[in-house]
């Protein structure tokens, strides 16, 4: 979902927060990382849902790899092959919330939170 929000959150920095709220109330090593990525996602990629989650896939596995995994080549593709599974939920869902998103910007007029109308899918 904070993938979808970051993509959704147009120019309204108030959306933005709520992944920020969430990291910090679950912190970790990783957190950094993910805060990056949101922040790209955010500014760069608001219409591509694949992209922005391999862009999260790519920074967060970056911090899971640089704390938690041996510093070498092994250490690496293990990171990023034992994230796969993760990867391909994380699209899944978020094309979920990009539509319940999408759904209720264009069912609530009253939800005026300068939104993108667009989501290439």
């Amino acid at each position: 979902m904070n993938i979808a929000l970051a993509m959704f959150c147009g120019k309204n920095k108030f959306t933005l927060i709520i992944p920020f709220l969430l990291g910090l109330l679950f912190w970790c090593e990783v957190m950094p990382f993910m805060m990056i990525a949101f922040i790209l996602i955010y500014k760069y990629t608001k219409t591509s849902v694949l992209l922005s989650n391999l862009i999260f896939y790519f920074l967060s596995n970056l911090g899971c790899y640089w704390f938690w995994y041996a510093h070498s080549m092994k250490g690496f593709l293990d990171c990023y092959i034992l994230a796969l599974p993760f990867l391909l939920k994380a699209i899944a869902i978020t094309y979920v919330w990009v539509f319940v998103l999408d759904f209720v910007y264009k069912k609530v007029p009253c939800l005026k939170l300068n939104l993108i109308k667009k989501v290439r899918i």
